[in-house]
């Protein structure tokens, strides 16, 4: 996930998948379905920093650039074994949706 943001329903997406969803006439929330009362996105900066920091502390800064199973196989080892269940909990609802989508 390189830039989360917040939906009107209140959950976490990458911004680029959030915007193409959008852009295609979507207005309801991926996940919940609800009705979107507006489409602005809010950056989400909890989320981005703690993505940044686990990045760096299992040494995935460049997971983007690695295929869609990639990531997903990093992401799944990694959030198994070295994050607290805080972070490993947000980072991989977060960036779930994003990398099962790829």
């Amino acid at each position: 996930m390189r830039d989360p943001v917040v939906l009107a329903s209140g959950q976490t997406y990458d911004k680029l998948f959030i915007q193409k969803w959008l852009s295609s006439g979507n207005r309801t929330c991926p996940k919940t379905q609800q009705v979107l009362s507006h489409t602005s996105l809010t950056p989400n900066l909890l989320i981005s920093d703690m993505i940044s920091k686990w990045s760096k502390t299992v040494g995935v800064e460049k997971l983007n650039q690695c295929s869609s199973s990639a990531r997903t196989y990093v992401m799944k080892v990694a959030l198994g074994h070295s994050a607290s269940n805080e972070i490993r909990n947000a980072i991989f609802k977060a960036s779930k949706v994003v990398y099962d989508a790829s």
